[in-house]
């Protein structure tokens, strides 16, 4: 009898070594007790699994994915059991029973493909024991995981490599190193089917899927959709259902431990799913003949990826049925750097048509900006990227993901495609005080913030020097701004660029950025070149008007000087008008007076020691405000001019406080700010 088991044994294993050679496609092998994640926790705690013990599923998924040619993970890892596990852990990828929510895998492909570009795959579902489907899979060339019994009778699960031979399917068994499923197993009881995107192209395809996990087995759910199909078990007929494409309703059963060959067979968790959902609400129904307490997992992923997972829990009563709310919603990719800095950091997005507002090679580094100047964002450009360097005005797109770095949220962005090259952008003018602003999604604000944020917009500010250091120095327009370093004003961040001197007056164009001085997140300028510092006087004894004698920088060879042609609406345009005339000043920020007459000047302008023009109103005005003024120009007394206001706006938000005049398309992304409120 031994002689005859013996030889049965030799010829099996001759058979399996024959197959071997046949036609087979070249799905690489992991083992789940490989070393080094053999004894890598798997799943969720308080399992007590490891991936040796129960990550055959998990296993079988790295293979398939290494074999449609995702080599590197979200992140850049290598894919491999112990990078998928991780990320799965981290990313509601199993169920509390420790099940891979395959769909999961799905999206890990994606993540993977937006960071490092190639193809993705789409879990397709399970299915049963259906020789034609798995027949025409492997013809398509696409490797089909199986469910299996083990020796002991739980699940177990490898992935078919080959169509069948004259001995069986060739496999690829990640416990017992079985290469043929008729040599080893008794049989097959479902299947798991992955399909890749666009054959022979790096198309990705939509991963988006709608999944829910029930347990325990007696707890039954149903899935309906906004048209009334439903997918489950009917709680009234006990029937299972099917009715929403490309969903099914199926039980996996509790896993198997591989090492010890332990498992329950009454420990089992329902699932349903819908594969591509439609946009809309579901409602999910939750009920149990029996009752007790139940717990049920949702994950919704959108089809760019993100996925919106839940867990409920509950007690049943007998015969009762809890209904739940699920909206899906097909994911709009964002396209606008204001959305990207809303949703935060770790997104990853697609930047089409946004203009360069320094290059790469700047001192600030690269940034990118709306061409409305709404919005603005750094970026981390590929230092092999061929098309370096980047210049101000290049028109681009860019695809990465979003990060904190330093406080600043950037844009790592891998691919970079230059479209067209345009004008330089223009500046936003803003006071020391504005730059930077608060708070936006993962995006830290500034301390003492004001306004709206602005980090990573092109901007222009201006001020006398109040410190000079090694790689930066402070100027101060009169905001006064103290952030904890002991300098009072904006930092200006200069390193390799020549600074200014101590009291001279200048003007700074650079891209609002953020630095961490003592701990604190401070309001700072980055400026590209050397040609963004400007010395425009100085101060000397003190803070003298814009008329006082130019002198040139050593910084640049320009000097700035004021319009030859004032423009209407400017503050040189009303002086140059005779008595009486109507005016209008637009924009104009007001600086010092009693309230009822105050002084005036241009944004742009530093604040001088004597305004050269007032405003006298019935309203009571306080310095930095700004304001549109129209009225009658007169001589006071003094001999100063003044605009008699017959109408003021001010620009405030909804709270009524002042607001400098920026771009309309910034409260896209600040709804509650307003333009301008009348207060004479």
């Amino acid at each position: 009898m031994k002689t005859l088991e013996l030889c049965k044994l030799v010829f099996l294993c001759t058979l399996a070594l024959l197959s071997s050679a046949g036609w087979t496609m070249n799905v690489p092998m992991f083992g789940q007790g490989d070393q080094p994640w053999r004894n890598d926790p798997y799943g969720y705690p308080p399992s007590g699994a490891t991936i040796y013990s129960a990550g055959c599923a998990m296993t079988s998924c790295a293979m398939v994915l290494r074999y449609y040619g995702v080599l590197k993970g979200p992140s850049g890892e290598d894919v491999n059991p112990r990078a998928l596990n991780n990320w799965l852990k981290a990313n509601g990828g199993y169920s509390n029973r420790t099940w891979v929510v395959w769909a999961k895998v799905a999206q890990f492909s994606s993540k993977a493909a937006n960071k490092n570009g190639g193809k993705t795959i789409k879990f397709a579902g399970p299915k049963g024991h259906d020789t034609q489907t798995l027949d025409d899979d492997l013809r398509e060339q696409r490797p089909v995981i199986l469910q299996v019994p083990s020796p002991s009778g739980g699940p177990h699960f490898v992935v078919v490599t080959a169509p069948k031979n004259y001995v069986g399917y060739p496999i690829n068994d990640p416990m017992r190193r079985c290469n043929n499923l008729s040599v080893c197993y008794s049989g097959w009881s479902s299947m798991r089917r992955f399909k890749p995107s666009g054959a022979g192209t790096s198309t990705t395809s939509d991963p988006s899927a709608l999944s829910v996990y029930a347990y325990p087995t007696s707890v039954k759910i149903l899935l309906v959709d906004s048209q009334g199909r439903r997918t489950g078990i009917d709680p009234n007929t006990w029937q299972e259902l099917n009715e929403i494409p490309d969903s099914y309703y199926t039980v996996e059963q509790a896993i198997e431990d591989d090492e010890t060959g332990e498992w329950d067979p009454n420990d089992a968790t329902n699932v349903v799913e819908a594969l591509t959902p439609a946009e809309g609400n579901y409602t999910l129904k939750v009920f149990s003949a029996t009752g007790g307490d139940f717990t049920v997992e949702i994950s919704d992923i959108d089809s760019v990826g993100e996925s919106y997972d839940q867990t409920i829990t509950g007690t049943l009563n007998p015969g009762q049925v809890l209904e739940y709310p699920i909206t899906h919603a097909t994911a709009t990719p964002i396209t606008a750097i204001g959305d990207a800095k809303v949703r935060g950091s770790g997104i990853y997005l697609t930047l089409a048509d946004k203009i360069v507002s320094a290059g790469s090679d700047s001192a600030s580094g690269m940034y990118v900006q709306e061409a409305d100047r709404s919005a603005g964002i750094r970026v981390l450009p590929d230092p092999y990227d061929p098309n370096l360097p980047y210049a101000p005005g290049d028109v681009v797109t860019l695809s990465g993901y979003t990060y904190l770095v330093d406080d600043e949220l950037i844009l790592d962005a891998p691919v970079i495609t230059r479209s067209s090259t345009g004008s330089r952008p223009k500046t936003v003018g803003m006071p020391n005080r504005d730059i930077g602003g608060p708070a936006l999604g993962d995006q830290p604000g500034v301390i003492s913030p004001y306004g709206l944020n602005n980090i990573g917009l092109l901007v222009e500010t201006w001020g006398a020097v109040t410190y000079v250091g090694t790689d930066d120095f402070y100027i101060d327009d009169g905001s006064n701004l103290q952030d904890g370093s002991g300098n009072r004003g904006a930092r200006i961040a200069a390193t390799g660029l020549s600074k200014p001197s101590a009291n001279d007056y200048v003007t700074v164009v650079g891209n609002s950025s953020v630095s961490i001085v003592n701990e604190q997140v401070v309001r700072t300028v980055r400026p590209r070149v050397q040609a963004d510092i400007s010395v425009i006087g100085s101060a000397g004894g003190g803070m003298g008007p814009m008329s006082a004698p130019e002198r040139t920088s050593s910084l640049s060879s320009s000097v700035r000087k004021l319009p030859s042609m004032p423009a209407e609406g400017s503050i040189d345009y009303a002086l140059e008008q005779p008595d009486g005339a109507q005016v209008c000043l637009k924009g104009v920020e007001t600086i010092a007076g009693d309230g009822g007459i105050i002084g005036v000047k241009e944004t742009v302008e530093p604040t001088p020691g004597c305004p050269r023009l007032f405003v006298q109103s019935s309203a009571r005005l306080e310095s930095l405000w700004w304001i549109d003024v129209e009225g009658a120009i007169t001589t006071l007394d003094s001999g100063r001019r003044a605009v008699i206001a017959d109408s003021i706006l001010l620009y405030t938000d909804s709270k009524g406080r002042p607001a400098p005049p920026l771009p309309p398309m910034w409260y896209l992304y600040a709804p509650d700010w307003q333009w301008k409120t009348r207060i004479q």
